[in-house]
């Protein structure tokens, strides 16, 4: 993972592509004059510091099931291009595979948003 600088994310390198996914330690500068004042109430500050990991938790899962998805794609196109061909002899293998991956997708949507082990 490398730092692009831009402030509202972190680019990530995967297979040459450059993909922008939100930076968690941005919150502090989305604050707005009323959560900056709340910060200071003993016992408050922990709980939005919960929440913002919260937040960042589901922004987190949300782009890892969209890339999973984008690879479900590539797969099915993958397949689609055997099947084109002639190949259905490697077309059980992609099947396993793209059902364990709908499962994955699955999982990361569905899994309870802001569980963590803070």
């Amino acid at each position: 993972m490398q730092d692009a600088g831009h402030g509202a994310g972190i680019f990530l390198e995967m297979n040459a592509m450059h993909v922008l996914v939100p930076d968690p330690s941005q919150h502090a500068a989305q604050r707005n004059r009323i959560e900056e004042i709340l910060r200071q109430l003993p016992g408050f500050r922990g709980y939005l510091e919960k929440e913002y990991r919260r937040d960042s938790d589901t922004l987190a899962r949300t782009w890892i099931a969209d890339q999973l998805q984008r690879s479900r794609c590539g797969i099915d196109a993958v397949t689609r291009t055997l099947a084109d061909g002639g190949n259905i002899d490697k077309l059980p293998d992609f099947d396993r595979l793209r059902v364990k991956l709908d499962h994955l997708i699955s999982r990361v949507r569905s899994a309870v948003h802001g569980y963590s082990v803070f």
